[in-house]
């Protein structure tokens, strides 16, 4: 017999059990796609393919990719398959007059990818939650040529020293640091890339960090929301900013993490950081950051915003996984963890990653970690270097080609500056000579581009300092730096004596330095590579760092030896010399003050010692009448068939310049290099202030070495050489012109030259660091002999200048002096 209450239960028990599955199924609901809608259904080879999606689907966090993931299957014209996440995005309007953003609807999901063959694409999009995966029906788009000269495809590695882009054209970094925004992103990148762009410039290393274009950060501060929630206006900015740079030919070193964010104590942003348990984060501690493996999680995710958001962007050239990591907390004894996790998030990098951009990081010391450097998903190396030097340049070689020897990897500097009293540089270097300096010896002594300055905002937009990026671009392009395989080789300068200056390469603090250097009468130093320590330290503090130099030289001549201490010092210091084992001076120490001895013609041994109490900063050793007035940086190919290089008057520095004016030019030189295949070669000269050919010189090596006199010097001059007859690469044509009065005054100038057929023709005035003052003279001339009258700004000071004369496909210049 049946119970009426049973029965009655249960129905209400299937009724509820009935509604609660209608309810579970609702909130557990499949995504579904509801559509995929293209931009556009043709796009470039290596352009963007964009689809915006129509989602139903349950998440409580866009960006959270372990709620919900957005991605399409692509299949390639030849059959291959790949896989592209998506990324929540909300849109905007941009005012290009204010630089303003206002928001446009609610946000949305993305698709974006990058073809890298011509033809059709197929594409599937799929949406995945914890409920499963909803797909939507394959649909198609075409890719065609390249529709720009700009458009050559992504920057990649090879065997060589240096890069390429997808179509094979070598790709030579030229440009500077431009970190973050001032005021508004939109108008002050427009500002700095336009600038870097118009004058050559290829490349620019930006930081995602708090106060720029960062994505996360504490909530509640600035907009930010907190782990796992990027921030949308600082996304859509760089939108635009890779975009644009795209279409000007710009690359971009995107810095994903800095030192602060990770730090107490150097610059430090832990107490804001979202990964501070005190945030509401995981993390104790800041060294916890490379361990906790929900931070790791949290970092990663990130990561595949970025790879989704802005990975198809040929613009991107480089992911840098963090700044000077070793500012971070404790960095010495966490350093296995810190190697470790970048170590994973390279490969994680390369695991997601559908156009595998290279991948790097950077350390601020001299005490490089070469478990990170040596691992397989960390493509190129990269140094800093923040000295007060007369000879900035010196520094940046050294540190280029250790990095080479010491790992075998493509090497760049990607920041460098001058370490100055109270960090003036529009004082100690208002003209910009060694930033032009630096540019040009880090890529002739084998970087794979020139050395990246790290003041844009401060020095080179207020000092125009554009105008040196110019020359550098363009002889760049008359030098096989890739398809020859060039690598830093010895070479001698004899016939132009001067100062041997020996500049410390070691910066960093407890950086261990070499203590034998072996000096020979032309001035030759070894061992090849031998690096001198910026840091003398003190008797007393620090000894474990102590490294006191011996130079065991010979002076065909009488002459001196002097330290030069730098801007910087410790407690009580006290430099000492001994000469052949007798201390003959021991001084207290101050900076930037230089300490001398005289020493007789002969063998000696000199050392140096700090017998005070703590640290001085050096800035250099300098040995008089010994060695060369010219600095050579020379490139070898492989087959020995191959050469360029650069050559500097090495005093034409910033410091001899605002201390002593003018340097003589440096005559007679003599250029060696051994190692060489015989025979015939043939020289092109390029001006370095104007980047034209300037001369043809030929020159024969004989027994593997060879011997070519070099032009008279007052600043530098870039060559190429080659086995042969000169190559048909030219990009531009010297133009001899002549000055009258010179030195000149405030009457009219008088300029002459020859023109081959008419032309038009401009007249530059330039500083002597090659820095824009103004136009002269601007008008279509006929061709033939021409005598032109041009007037000198008014108020113009006494000093030396440039004058550059462009006339169609020639430029000439001309040292002109005024007022003397």
């Amino acid at each position: 017999m049946r119970c009426p209450y049973f029965c009655s239960m249960f129905k209400i028990y299937i009724s509820a059990l009935a509604s609660f599955l209608v309810l579970s199924q609702i909130s557990a609901q499949i995504p579904i796609v509801t559509a995929a809608v293209p931009t556009a259904t043709t796009v470039e080879m290596w352009g963007k393919f964009e689809v915006k999606l129509t989602i139903a689907a349950n998440f409580s966090n866009p960006y959270n990719y372990d709620e919900i993931r957005t991605a399409a299957t692509i299949t390639a014209p030849d059959g291959k398959t790949r896989q592209v996440e998506g990324f929540f995005i909300q849109d905007y309007s941009l005012n290009t007059q204010t630089g303003t953003l206002a928001a446009v609807g609610t946000g949305s999901f993305k698709i974006r990818f990058s073809p890298d063959q011509i033809g059709v694409w197929k594409y599937k999009i799929s949406c995945t939650n914890a409920a499963g995966t909803g797909d939507f029906p394959e649909q198609t788009f075409t890719a065609t040529l390249p529709n720009s000269l700009k458009n050559k495809g992504f920057v990649r590695g090879d065997q060589t020293n240096y890069l390429h882009f997808d179509d094979g054209e070598q790709y030579i970094p030229v440009g500077e640091n431009i970190g973050w925004q001032n005021g508004n992103a939109y108008l002050d990148f427009k500002k700095w890339v336009t600038k870097l762009a118009d004058n050559g410039g290829n490349f620019f290393r930006m930081w995602h960090c708090s106060w720029g274009l960062g994505l996360e950060w504490k909530n509640g501060s600035d907009g930010y929301a907190g782990l796992r929630k990027y921030k949308q206006t600082n996304a859509f900015y760089q939108d635009w900013l890779f975009d644009f740079c795209a279409e000007r030919g710009v690359n971009v070193m995107l810095c994903l993490h800095h030192h602060g964010q990770v730090s107490s104590q150097v610059n430090p942003n832990w107490s804001e950081s979202p990964y501070n348990l005190a945030n509401g984060g995981t993390c104790q501690n800041t060294w916890d950051f490379f361990t906790n493996s929900e931070a790791k999680n949290h970092v990663k995710n990130r990561l595949r915003y970025v790879v989704a958001r802005w990975g198809y962007s040929r613009a991107i050239a480089f992911w840098e996984l963090f700044n000077e990591v070793d500012w971070t907390d404790q960095f010495a004894q966490k350093k296995g963890d810190v190697s470790n996790w970048h170590g994973e998030m390279a490969a994680f990098l390369k695991n997601n990653d559908p156009y595998q951009h290279l991948v790097t990081t950077s350390y601020a010391q001299d005490f490089y970690d070469p478990q990170a450097w040596n691992h397989p998903d960390i493509d190129f190396t990269q140094t800093h270097y923040y000295v007060n030097t007369p000879n900035m340049e010196r520094v940046l070689v050294a540190g280029v080609q250790n990095y080479l020897d010491d790992f075998g990897k493509p090497t760049m500097n990607g920041e460098f500056g001058l370490t100055t009293t109270g960090g003036n540089l529009s004082t100690a270097d208002p003209t910009g000579i060694h930033f032009h300096n630096a540019l040009w010896a880090s890529l002739f002594g084998g970087g794979a581009g020139a050395g990246a300055s790290w003041w844009w905002d401060n020095y080179i937009e207020p000092q125009n300092l554009y105008p040196n990026f110019a020359p550098v671009a363009a002889v760049a392009q008359a030098v096989p730096f890739k398809n020859a395989n060039l690598a830093p080789a010895p070479a001698t300068v004899s016939g132009a004596p001067g100062d041997l200056q020996l500049t410390p390469t070691v910066s960093g603090w407890g950086g261990l330095a070499d203590t034998v250097f072996n000096i020979a009468a032309g001035g030759a130093v070894t061992p090849s590579g031998a690096a001198l320590g910026s840091f003398l330290y003190g008797s007393q503090w620090n000894t474990q760092f102590r490294r006191p130099p011996i130079f065991k030289v010979n002076f065909l001549q009488n002459g001196q030896f002097r330290v030069k201490t730098a801007s910087e010092t410790g407690q009580a210091p006290k430099i000492a010399i001994w000469l052949d084992g007798a201390k003959v001076l021991e001084q207290a120490a101050a900076v930037n003050q230089t300490y001398s001895i005289n020493v007789p013609a002969g063998q000696h041994t000199i050392k140096v010692d700090n017998t005070g109490t703590d640290w001085i900063l050096i800035s250099g050793y300098v040995f008089t009448n010994l060695g060369s007035a010219v600095d050579a940086y020379v490139l070898k190919s492989s087959d020995k068939k191959h050469l360029a290089g650069w050559v500097l008057n090495n005093r034409y520095n910033h410091d001899y310049l605002k201390n002593t004016g003018l340097p003589p030019a440096a005559s007679g030189a003599v250029l060696t290099v051994p190692d060489v295949e015989n025979g015939a070669f043939s020289f092109r000269f390029y001006s370095c202030l104007t980047g034209a050919l300037i001369s043809t010189e030929a020159a024969t090596a004989v027994g593997g070495s060879l011997v070519l006199d070099l032009p008279d010097l007052l600043w530098d001059a870039a060559f190429v050489a080659e086995k042969g007859s000169v190559g048909t690469t030219e990009i531009a044509q010297n133009l001899p012109i002549k000055i009258y009065p010179n030195p000149a005054t405030s009457a009219p100038l008088h300029v002459s030259f020859d023109l081959e057929k008419p032309e038009n023709v401009s007249f530059t005035l330039f500083d002597m660091a090659g820095r824009e003052l103004g136009n002269l003279f601007s008008e279509k001339l006929l061709g033939g002999p021409q005598a032109i009258e041009t007037q000198l700004p008014s108020g113009l000071p006494t000093g030396v200048y440039w004058l550059k004369v462009a006339a169609g496909s020639q430029v000439g210049a001309a040292v002109l002096e005024f007022g003397f």
